[in-house]
């Protein structure tokens, strides 16, 4: 999305369909803008409670805006244009915890990952370093949600911090992996973590190789038995 678009010209299009899960709808949401420098889309989609629909409007709220929904509704299916209205007070929130106010896009990026400020909160308790608003869009961007990140507190990597989280993310290192190898008294880096993964070194191989007398195996050491089929 283009840094010249502003909060107030944020419309868009969404359809609702019916989920598979009592008592929400699947939602999708679309944006598109177009002007002289080119066009920028987002979409976005995912399951949400049900909205409360009276004279064919509806909203959806979010901790950094409010978007306003109108349209059509038959059989438990709708669609039609929203307008995005940006929260007065999330700025304000982010200062307090002593992140720098996030331009216009930056809250309507967050706005439509639907981010939460106990995302925020629950990094900086878990002892990762400070983030930027370009650092949270990111993060909501790449699914590192509020479970992630609390299942991460107490492990122990290096470094701790938006771009390790999200590449753990990216490269599918669960926290149960991590506890795992630091039972078996490893304390990788978030790279070796992902190195790890990426190579298949899961921990029944590991277990595997100690009950062939290899007890003292590094990370790189792992890797290369794993490469040579062992």
């Amino acid at each position: 999305m283009s840094a010249g678009a502003r909060a107030a010209q944020y419309t868009g299009t969404w359809k609702i369909a019916p989920s598979s899960t009592p008592g929400r709808v699947h939602l999708e949401m679309r944006y598109t803008h177009v002007d002289w420098r080119g066009s920028d889309e987002w979409d976005e989609s995912h399951d949400v409670p049900a909205p409360r629909v009276q004279n064919n409007a509806f909203t959806i709220q979010s901790d950094a805006g409010t978007f306003y929904a109108q349209g059509t509704f038959s059989g438990g299916a709708g669609s039609g244009t929203w307008t995005f209205s940006p929260s007065s007070t999330f700025r304000s929130e982010l200062q307090r915890r002593g992140i720098a106010q996030p331009n216009d896009e930056e809250q309507f990026a967050l706005a439509m990952s639907n981010f939460k400020l106990s995302s925020l909160d629950t990094l900086l308790s878990a002892g990762f370093e400070k983030p930027s608003a370009q650092d949270l869009v990111r993060m909501a961007e790449h699914g590192v949600t509020d479970d992630y990140i609390a299942a991460m507190k107490g492990l122990q990597f290096t470094p701790k911090n938006v771009d390790s989280l999200i590449r753990l993310r990216d490269h599918g290192v669960t926290a149960q992996y991590m506890h795992d190898l630091q039972k078996l008294g490893y304390n990788p880096s978030a790279g070796d973590l992902v190195r790890l993964v990426d190579h298949g070194v899961t921990v029944s191989f590991i277990q595997r190789m100690r009950e062939h007398g290899y007890t003292h195996l590094s990370a790189d050491d792992l890797i290369r038995l794993r490469d040579h089929g062992f």
